[in-house]
């Protein structure tokens, strides 16, 4: 369910207020209970941080002592 901002962000979208296209879409979406294109860009950054941080502990891992400097 909208919460009251975000109610009060699609009577300003509806009455021409916005000036982004992107950021009305984001409020409509968001309103509507659905992810944002905004919040699923910032997940998808998240992950590709995490995929790097797993393959540098398993990197370490394998590497041989002397490798270590």
């Amino acid at each position: 369910m909208a919460t009251q901002y975000e109610k009060r962000e699609i009577g300003r979208i509806m009455s021409g207020g916005e000036t982004s296209g992107a950021n009305a879409k984001n409020t409509i979406l968001k309103a509507l209970g659905f992810e944002s294109d905004k919040d699923k860009d910032e997940r998808a950054r998240q992950k590709r941080i995490e995929n790097l941080r797993a393959k540098q502990i398993v990197r370490a891992d394998f590497e041989l002592p002397t490798q270590r400097q």
